[in-house]
């Protein structure tokens, strides 16, 4: 017998609350969250201290607020913003207005800042490569580059027009009892270079795509050396992410990868796009906005979780220690 959609949103909610209810207090847990064209991504630890990394567009933020329900959260501890790009710092403004607090100034890599983002976040703080801090004693997060530069170098500057900002994505490492996943906002090639001469690219569990699956980021010499054994690319409708070369790359080199949207885009770009197969993307129907990909850690296992399918029936992968 059908139901009504009243009845499937209820039985939705009561599942998500159960699966919340059970995990909240015994793994990690990742949020890649549907903020379509933009990225945000929600780190709960064991103990339920948080870190927010990016906030995506302000008019595609009410994702953000709804996981936060979900889990009840209120405050956030931490958050870190990448690069300036409006894409990645507007949804701190919506936060702000619905009451989230974030406990700490909001880290990001200190150069001049848009006024809009200054007044919003107000208490700032520089974060540069080889900072370290820890969420609940388990959960340590490490800056790898910001403003271009490594622990050691300096990148060169790429000019081109569609590096700019997103050259000075901060660069994140997060590990937990063996897992490793790494996120750099939109960061490109020259200092995805400079990480690899440096001998600064670890080998991880999880590859948060940069810059939504653009071939200005994913260079192949970084991928071998990154190696992730899953990719997840934070990507909307609205350009060519992610684009065939990126997917081509991360699939040479073995990785399975995820989409939070399937890009339904019709326009003929330059670099085409490539969609993975439907079974690996969170929102097939993005108007729906319900594409978020959750990863929780638990002991030598980790699982990719889809909100569509209510966060129920992921695939497990063995941490690679």
């Amino acid at each position: 017998m059908n139901t009504s959609p009243v009845v499937d949103r209820l039985k939705l909610v009561l599942v998500l609350f159960l699966f919340v209810t059970l995990t909240s207090y015994s793994q990690l847990k990742i949020y890649c969250l549907d903020v379509n064209q933009g990225s945000a991504t929600l780190i709960i630890a064991p103990s339920r201290e948080t870190l927010l990394i990016d906030a995506g567009l302000k008019k595609e933020a009410d994702e953000i607020l709804e996981i936060l329900q979900m889990e009840n959260i209120r405050t956030i501890d931490y958050a870190i913003l990448t690069h300036f790009d409006d894409d990645h710092r507007g949804g701190f403004s919506l936060l702000r207005e619905k009451g989230i607090t974030i406990q700490h100034p909001v880290f990001d890599h200190g150069k001049k800042a848009p006024k809009t983002y200054v007044k919003v976040v107000k208490d700032r703080q520089k974060i540069t490569p080889g900072y370290e801090f820890k969420l609940g004693g388990d959960v340590h997060i490490k800056c790898l580059a910001a403003a271009r530069r490594t622990e050691r170098s300096l990148a060169p500057r790429n000019t081109a027009s569609n590096y700019g900002e997103n050259q000075n994505s901060v660069t994140l490492l997060i590990q937990y009892k063996g897992f490793d996943f790494f996120i750099a906002g939109d960061l490109t090639t020259n200092v995805e270079e400079t990480l690899v001469d440096d001998g600064a690219v670890p080998d991880v569990d999880v590859y948060h795509v940069s810059h939504h699956g653009a071939n200005t980021s994913s260079s192949e010499e970084f991928i071998q050396e990154l190696a992730p054994e899953v990719s997840i690319v934070s990507n909307g409708t609205g350009y060519n992410h992610p684009t065939e070369p990126v997917i081509d790359v991360l699939r040479r080199n073995d990785s399975e990868i995820y989409q939070t949207n399937k890009n339904t885009n019709s326009r003929k770009w330059a670099v085409p796009i490539k969609n993975v197969s439907n079974e690996y993307i969170g929102d097939l129907d993005p108007a729906k906005d319900k594409g978020t990909i959750l990863i929780y850690v638990d002991g030598n296992e980790y699982v990719i979780s889809m909100e569509r399918k209510g966060f129920n029936n992921g695939k497990t992968y063995k941490v690679e220690n």
